[in-house]
């Protein structure tokens, strides 16, 4: 089961990957950076991270249930991907709004230099 999970990201993303370069002919060297960004988010909205600041927020999970007592911020997965969707598309309007006019070897490098910054800042 693990290996078909890896499988299906990975197959997601050279599916993208073959729409941004392939079709649209933009070469987009910080693309996986998008999918860290949901992964970070996806992450932080599952884990108990926030309860050493004293923040609960339990919605439909086993914690909401009396199953598990732990704090933090607890999501359904459903909620979690829209969660990450979201702030994945808003950072990724936030980098596309510079870069539009860019083309050829200057969108390479701009998007290559976010790739790059965004493991430094996470």
């Amino acid at each position: 089961m693990d290996t078909m999970v890896s499988l299906v990201i990975f197959a997601m993303m050279a599916i993208g990957l073959n729409m941004v370069v392939g079709y649209a002919g933009l070469l987009d060297l910080g693309y996986v950076a998008f999918y860290a960004i949901g992964a970070y988010t996806a992450a932080w909205f599952a884990s108990p991270h926030f309860a050493a600041y004293g923040l609960n927020i339990d919605v439909g999970s086993v914690a909401e249930k009396g199953i598990l007592q732990v704090g933090g911020i607890h999501l359904t997965i459903w909620l979690v991907l829209i969660a990450a969707g979201i702030l994945t598309a808003f950072v990724g309007v936030i980098i596309g709004l510079p870069t539009l006019r860019l083309r050829g070897d200057y969108l390479a490098i701009v998007t290559l230099g976010f790739g790059e910054i965004l493991p430094q800042v996470a």
